[in-house]
């Protein structure tokens, strides 16, 4: 394992964030998850922050969801209520250093069952199961400070975070994460 590890860092040394100076730093974020992917049925999810389209992942995230979802729906909706809290943060802490963010931060997302339940201010019967603290999602929604956008599933960076790719989809991805050979969204 040791090998493999060294194997890896060994053809990734030339790898690094890529930032374009002209790039406006508008926030944007990626909230993904991996459905009961794990030996305790809990899913894992992962959330990546951008400054800019064309800029690299400045921040990322990957851990289990600390309650066991009942569809996958639910899980990435757990994960899109994490990456909220995640970005209302990083929006706060861009407005003291003087970068307020004046447009609601676009948050992407590859399920569209959880961007019609996030985007719904009712909560219906069969979502009722879902933590309440999750729900304010419908709120920074409401408020502008978040809009969702649906993106395909093979051009979701954080499905770096959250499960195993092949070869060929890990090294789309990355290049996305680190900012260089972007796919068009």
């Amino acid at each position: 394992m040791a090998y493999r590890v060294l194997q890896y860092l060994s053809h990734t040394v030339t790898d690094g964030l890529t930032f374009h100076r002209s790039e406006p730093l508008i926030l944007e974020a990626f909230a993904d998850a991996a459905y009961a992917n794990s030996d305790d049925y809990r899913s894992q999810f992962g959330v990546c922050l951008r400054l800019g389209s064309k800029n690299g992942c400045f921040y990322s995230i990957t851990k289990k969801q600390k309650l066991i979802a009942l569809s996958s729906t639910e899980s990435e909706y757990i994960a899109l209520s994490e990456c909220a809290r995640e970005v209302l943060w990083v929006r706060s802490f861009l407005g003291e250093l003087r970068f307020p963010q004046l447009s609601p931060t676009v948050v992407y997302q590859d399920n569209k069952s959880c961007i019609r339940l996030a985007e719904n201010p009712s909560v219906a019967d069969r979502t009722k199961h879902i933590s309440i603290r999750h729900h304010f999602l419908k709120q920074k929604i409401s408020n502008g400070d978040i809009s969702l956008t649906y993106v395909p599933t093979a051009h979701m960076t954080a499905d770096v975070l959250t499960k195993p790719l092949c070869s060929a989809q890990f090294s789309i991805l990355k290049s996305n994460l680190l900012g260089r050979g972007l796919l068009s969204l």
